[in-house]
């Protein structure tokens, strides 16, 4: 049998949506909520896996990669070289193999990549869900294929 375990974390970030065609071109700041789907096998200590080991993996990759950074779509290089020189803290979303549509900075991409970036197990748990809200009421999800 299988049971799974939910971490959740929160922090603020900031955007802009290149590719559209609406207010969300814009820089523009959410405070993100990500919930994080664990799945393993019980074990003799009565748990999956500790929830600090959990966070703590989480926090060192996710939450200090994405914290009060600007993130922006590789393809937004105008930009992205405009604001280097004053040291901001920019995460470039995607790379150039990839179609411009992949390296926008959505919450569909995020909740990817989040996905992506624990392809292996953290204390014998396997990834299985992520939900990344951008804000209170909206949000995206993605699914590790079984």
């Amino acid at each position: 049998m299988s049971t799974s375990l939910k971490v959740e974390f929160s922090f603020p970030y900031g955007h802009r949506l290149m590719m559209h065609q609406s207010l969300c071109k814009n820089i523009h700041g959410h405070r993100a909520k990500i919930v994080l789907t664990f799945e393993g096998k019980v074990g003799e200590g009565g748990m999956i896996a500790d929830f600090t080991t959990i966070k703590q993996s989480v926090v060192a990759k996710i939450v200090e990669t994405f914290d009060h950074s600007l993130v922006l779509n590789c393809y937004d290089t105008e930009l992205i070289q405009a604001l280097k020189p004053f040291g901001f803290k920019i995460y470039i979303f995607g790379s150039e193999t990839q179609s411009r549509s992949a390296c926008e900075p959505t919450s569909e991409n995020f909740a990817q990549l989040i996905l992506d970036m624990y392809k292996y197990s953290i204390s014998g748990t396997k990834l299985i869900r992520v939900e990344f809200f951008e804000t209170e009421t909206n949000s995206a999800v993605a699914e590790a294929l079984q």
